[in-house]
């Protein structure tokens, strides 16, 4: 299932200028084979032109650039979510050994249904499902500014972001999960999924500056107003029955029509049309005294599609103040040759309250403040209609105030530079999901509200050291790297109902782990043994016996380190990524100890210590034990996944420009690096970066490549 992938990519870029204007374009090709067989790859096109230009006396100036990509790619299904007969890496790494792939015969409809033929049933997944994108984007965009004095200047921005994308998943009709699970007496299952979407973003915005020095004093003010709207249409449908003998992925062809004799075929049809904007009008304003004390502010009115008329504006503002301490006379002659000193306090609104995989933030929950319903359901075979949200007229901006206190430097002949950032953030208004009774709502058991409170505080740090400079050309040069985050996060309010049950709680993370936990094995019977709500030490728990473990899903600790090193036309750049304080469910290492599935997929030697008879001492339970689904609400398989991780190294080499240009090249430059080639781990899963609970996820591969650039 999964091998070697390459990469190759390919760019021309030209330039050209003039006294008044210049221009950039540039083409570039990129093919990138997947590391899962058949299943994934990318191919894109993309052409990229950008103009700038003045007037002869300066006034006028102006810029466009124009992107535009054309991708086609294919993507495996359900990695990290799918069952047995989906989930390409599932079948990959926990198939019975003893399956061989010339096992398949390319015949899926006649593979028998049995668990330990994983492999088999996603070796035919390979053959005969589809998974393709094609997906067009263009940006565009035009500035222009007039002087309309000497300090006084108009800006005005237009920005189009316009993205088309074709998906066409399809099941042959002769594939086993078509036949499988098609209805009986139904000789032509299979089906076509095609859908297209497109997505137009549209930014204006306007600035009018006013910029005046005057002996040590530096004066700036600006005005802005900002419109943003964006319009989202898509059109789908699923064709169920398809023909084998006509049928071929993205044709039209091989569809067989729903009549009395073959009832099962239901075709449907979707579309979604919706609509966003944002508005914003908001002024700036620094000042500035002998390039030694600074003060700046900003105040802002938004207004958003997304809430009621009471609530669609919100008001947020900023100020900011900075001591250029280097330049005070006291300074002179100390070992800083830079010393900065940053604060700043203030308010920002978020409007995207709700997170939704695969879609642009701004057609997130645009319907929160209505009432709506939903079909499903039945009563007398006749399709009914049932609540499918509250709608809370209520919902406004969260505001995220933010306290700021910095420090920039440079020191001894700038050898050791760096910047400390401490932070704190206090978001007010926060949304969550508030629990409501569902006997009184039609069946809805949550309303979407403004009732949080949530803080988060830090310390960022960033460091560079140069451990060896040489004054010579071509001499050593040795730079170390550092940068690294510390970050809590509290939640301080929950409203009136405070905490929610195995959800949230004041004092713990959003992202806190629930869980009951999981003490052992019963030496007496060798069911699992957990603690329940109570603090008894029990064989039967449920979801009220989850409480905080407080472990947390994100990282307290994270950043990078690294070194960047030259030697007369070598250069040699690492880095090395880190995270502390995560923690995962490791769901891969759960299905190699579960006894249920012994003999249909591979198991971890652990099995072997499984508890065989009274008084066994041990961690696995007995293969006959009778609360195995208990565990998934307990801590059993939570597991640390810190990680130090060699994220990228490149080695290269630059050409002598004079043996550059005796080729006719201006530079020549190449290199090789290579990307997560080792990691430091506890986790045993597949891949100890990332969050959450994703099971027999797409690995991160490890990439080598080879370039060269040449200039003209």
């Amino acid at each position: 299932f999964f091998g070697k992938a390459y990469t190759q990519s390919h760019t021309l870029s030209l330039s050209a200028g003039g006294e008044n204007i210049n221009a950039f374009t540039s083409l570039g090709f990129h093919n990138q084979d997947g590391i899962l067989n058949k299943a994934s790859s990318l191919k894109r096109f993309n052409f990229r032109n950008n103009i700038s230009g003045k007037s002869k006396n300066d006034k006028f100036n102006y810029n466009t650039s124009l992107t535009i990509n054309y991708s086609t790619s294919d993507e495996p299904l359900s990695i990290g979510t799918g069952g047995v007969n989906r989930n390409i890496a599932l079948g990959a790494t926990s198939g019975e050994p003893y399956i061989s792939p010339y096992d398949y015969t390319g015949d899926g409809a006649n593979i028998p249904a049995n668990f330990a033929n994983t492999p088999l049933f996603l070796l035919d997944l390979l053959e005969n499902q589809v998974y393709r994108e094609d997906e067009l984007k263009i940006l565009a965009s035009i500035d222009a500014s007039y002087k309309i004095t000497n300090d006084l200047t108009f800006k005005s921005t237009l920005g189009i972001d316009f993205t088309d994308v074709q998906s066409l998943y399809s099941e042959a009709p002769d594939s086993f999960n078509a036949s499988y699970f098609a209805e009986d007496g139904n000789t032509t299952p299979g089906r076509v999924d095609q859908d297209v979407s497109r997505s137009a973003l549209i930014n204006f915005s306007n600035s009018l500056t006013y910029a005046k020095s005057f002996g040590k004093h530096s004066v700036e003010v600006s005005l802005f107003t900002e419109y943003f709207k964006a319009h989202w249409r898509s059109f789908g449908f699923v064709q169920e029955g398809l023909d084998y003998h006509t049928f071929y992925p993205g044709d039209g062809a091989g569809f067989v029509d729903d009549n009395s004799a073959n009832d099962w075929f239901v075709d449907t049809a979707s579309a979604t049309v919706r609509n966003a904007g944002l508005f914003s009008y908001f002024a700036f304003a620094d000042y500035d005294y002998n390039t030694k004390y600074g003060i700046s502010g900003t105040i802002r009115r938004d207004a958003s599609y997304r809430f009621s008329s009471s609530n669609r504006w919100g008001t947020f503002w900023s100020v900011s103040g900075r001591w250029n301490i280097d330049k005070e006379a006291f300074m002179e002659g100390s070992v800083f040759d830079m010393l900065k000193l940053r604060a700043s306090y203030g308010t920002a609104g978020n409007q995207d309250i709700v997170s939704t995989a695969g879609q642009f933030a701004p057609f997130n929950a645009p319907d929160l403040t209505r009432d709506l319903f939903a079909t499903g359901g039945q009563y007398g075979g006749v399709n009914g209609l049932s609540v499918g949200q509250i709608g809370n007229n209520d919902l406004k901006w969260e505001t995220i105030a933010q306290a700021n206190i910095g420090l920039d430097f440079e020191v001894f002949n700038r050898k050791l530079r760096g910047s400390v950032d401490f932070y704190k953030k206090n978001t007010t208004d926060l949304f969550l999901p508030t629990p409501i009774s569902p006997a009184l709502n039609g069946g809805v058991s949550s309303i979407s509200a403004n009732v949080g409170e949530l803080e988060n505080r830090g310390v960022d740090l960033e460091l560079h050291y140069d451990l060896f400079r040489s004054l010579q050309d071509g001499g050593f040069n040795l730079t170390l790297n550092f940068v690294g985050n510390y970050n809590k996060q509290e939640i301080k309010d929950l409203g009136p109902g405070g905490d929610v049950a195995y959800t949230y709680r004041v004092g713990g993370p959003l992202s806190e782990i629930y869980a009951a936990p999981f003490v052992g094995v019963n030496p007496a019977n060798g069911n699992l043994l957990f603690i329940d709500i109570d603090g008894n030490l029990t064989e039967d728990i449920d979801e009220i016996d989850q409480r905080a473990t407080g472990k947390n899903l994100y990282p307290d600790y994270q950043g990078s380190f690294g070194f960047n090193a030259t030697y007369k036309n070598f250069f040699l750049d690492t880095q090395f990524n880190y995270t502390l304080g995560v923690y995962r469910y490791d769901f891969d290492y759960s299905g190699y100890v579960d006894p249920t599935q012994i003999g249909q997929f591979r198991h971890s030697r652990d099995i072997l210590d499984a508890w065989q008879q009274p008084g066994d001492i041990t961690n696995i339970p007995s293969l006959t034990a009778t609360n195995l689904s208990d565990d998934s609400f307990s801590d059993r398989f939570l597991r640390n996944s810190d990680y130090l991780r060699l994220r990228f190294v490149q080695l290269g080499y630059n050409l002598p420009k004079r043996y550059a240009d005796d080729i006719g090249f201006s530079f020549v430059r190449a290199f090789f690096s290579g990307e997560n080639l080792i990691t430091w781990s506890k986790w045993r899963g597949f891949d100890a970066e990332g969050t959450g609970s994703v099971q027999y996820g797409y690995p991160t591969p490890r990439i080598y490549s080879v370039g060269i650039e040449f200039g003209f």
